[in-house]
């Protein structure tokens, strides 16, 4: 029978990035470099997943058909770029003299790259990365899906320590040693604010039999959202807590048994798809948890503050 740390290295893991493309590339070659100089800790496959804002129907005209076609041709283009930048850093803590062959770091069993509409934004990409990486070529019976986990980043990320794979496979596994089988979900930053009684957010009690003053905002983006989780078959939980969508981590038995995330239309969808994968995860009793008692501690997230209780000033 397996030990804990035999268990822990034959975890196989996917780094899925969400990029807009809209926006530009150099938060993403920024993580790149990151990547290539952080030991990771633990091997993983690499999938960038570039939303764009267009359509890849048929129905598509010719002229955003041409602009998909050039996308995708940028996108191959940066992945050579990515590449080179992965075995640079590679080479060069290596020194070795062959500088021209792209070695990647030997964390990174392989790097790839998909195009898709900017739909549902980067827990779109997400969604769409995790079912694309699951489905590759994979044969049913090579591992158990509990055993292939997903590391979900944003490409504006950055890396705070080494170890950044490990902490979180190494946290799934202290979880499954002692819970069993569950389903896991883990991230850097939990939402404190929402941290409340959907009774409460919605309007349910009024302030002085709930103890708390809330915004009619607030109180009505509570409403909407949980009405989406009652149009998706989600199952609300007491309280409205949940992990941001910054940085999570899962495995693919609890992707598949909360039939992935929910993909928002708008952005008011968008903030609900984020509140719905904690609580579905929840919904099937499983862990939701942050990776670390301190926020950011493996990814940080640079538009918001290291103590994760707002986005930065």
């Amino acid at each position: 029978m397996a030990n804990a740390k035999e268990t822990e290295e034959s975890e196989e893991v996917h780094v899925v990035i969400a990029h807009y493309a809209a926006r530009g590339h150099e938060d993403l070659q920024r993580l790149c470099e990151q990547i290539s100089g952080q030991d990771a800790g633990h091997p993983f496959h690499l999938l960038v997943v570039s939303n764009i804002d267009l359509s890849l129907d048929t129905s598509s005209t010719e002229k955003e058909q041409n602009q998909a076609v050039g996308l995708k041709v940028q996108a191959d283009q940066l992945l050579g770029t990515m590449r080179k930048c992965l075995s640079s850093v590679a080479l060069s803590r290596k020194s070795t003299s062959h500088a021209s062959k792209h070695v990647l770091p030997s964390r990174i069993r392989s790097v790839r790259w998909a195009v898709r509409p900017n739909l549902g934004m980067n827990i779109g990409a997400w969604d769409f990365g995790w079912r694309l990486a699951s489905t590759g070529g994979r044969s049913p019976a090579a591992k158990p899906e509990r055993s292939i986990s997903f590391l979900f980043l944003q490409d504006e990320v950055d890396i705070q320590r080494k170890d950044w794979v490990h902490g979180f496979v190494h946290a799934k596994q202290e979880i499954q040693l002692g819970k069993g089988a569950v389903p896991i979900l883990l991230g850097e930053s939990w939402n404190h604010r929402w941290e409340k009684p959907w009774s409460v957010l919605i309007g349910a009690f009024n302030e002085a039999a709930s103890g708390s003053s809330l915004s009619d905002s607030m109180s009505q983006r509570a409403k909407i959202y949980h009405q989406l989780l009652e149009q998706w078959g989600v199952k609300a939980q007491q309280s409205a807590g949940h992990l941001r969508s910054l940085v999570l981590f899962s495995n693919l038995s609890t992707l598949k048994s909360i039939h992935g995330f929910r993909v928002g239309k708008d952005k008011e969808a968008c903030v609900a798809s984020e509140i719905a994968v904690s609580q579905a995860v929840a919904a099937q009793g499983g862990i939701v948890k942050q990776v670390s008692a301190d926020p950011f501690f493996y990814l940080w997230h640079r538009e918001w503050r290291k103590d994760g209780v707002s986005k930065a000033v």
